[in-house]
């Protein structure tokens, strides 16, 4: 019986370990696809403005 609830919060708690990191690896993401867009245009606008 302790052995189960044991097992079942430690369960819990990696299902929440796991979404946490999702949410973070989805929001790095996307942080990283606009920064690679602004560099991108920056670096276009640099480029075509000389």
């Amino acid at each position: 019986m302790n052995a189960a609830d044991e097992r079942r919060r430690t369960g819990r708690r990696h299902l929440l370990i796991a979404a946490v990191i999702v949410v973070v690896a989805i929001t790095q993401y996307a942080g990283l696809k606009d920064a690679v867009r602004d560099f991108d245009h920056g670096f276009r606008d640099g480029v075509g403005g000389r």
